[in-house]
């Protein structure tokens, strides 16, 4: 029996690119990071002649996720305030060793700011996606995009 390779999710990368400004990356601000597709069909229509018409499917989407707030200006949730309403380009690799990315654009919605006092309060967000998205496995990590290893001493 042939044994699977199970991947984990991360070291990743979570990528914003608005159309005006230049890529964010948010990789160190999402304890959980998503894309979540759903393709939408009607029922086909049944003729006489016993043929059907299957009417086209839609694709829907989101990349959403869970985050850790914080205030600061440089921020995931400042980031969304500022952009709301924006559709913006996205690039979401779930692991940076294997090959595998999801770029298209989304429209980035503002985020829910607090929580318990004295806490550090996480908030989700969702950002619906804007036409067909692309997966592809051709992601190659770039000098920027690999994580140190904190195991390694100097």
């Amino acid at each position: 029996m042939a044994v699977k390779k199970i991947s984990t999710l991360g070291p990743g990368r979570l990528e914003l690119t608005p159309a005006k400004g230049e890529m964010k990356s948010f990789s160190g601000d999402t304890t959980v990071t998503k894309f979540t597709p759903e393709y939408e069909t009607e029922d086909a229509t049944a003729f006489l002649d016993g043929s059907e018409d299957i009417p086209e499917g839609k694709l829907t989407a989101t990349i959403s996720g869970t985050m850790r707030q914080d205030y600061g200006t440089d921020s995931l949730v400042k980031y969304c305030w500022d952009h709301m309403g924006e559709t913006v380009g996205f690039l979401f690799v779930p692991n940076i060793t294997g090959k595998m990315q999801i770029k298209g654009e989304c429209v980035i919605k503002p985020v829910e700011i607090g929580g318990d006092v004295k806490t550090a309060n996480t908030t989700d967000f969702e950002f619906p996606i804007v036409g067909k998205p692309e997966l592809s496995e051709d992601y190659t990590p770039t000098e920027s995009s690999v994580e140190p290893d904190s195991s390694l001493s100097l």
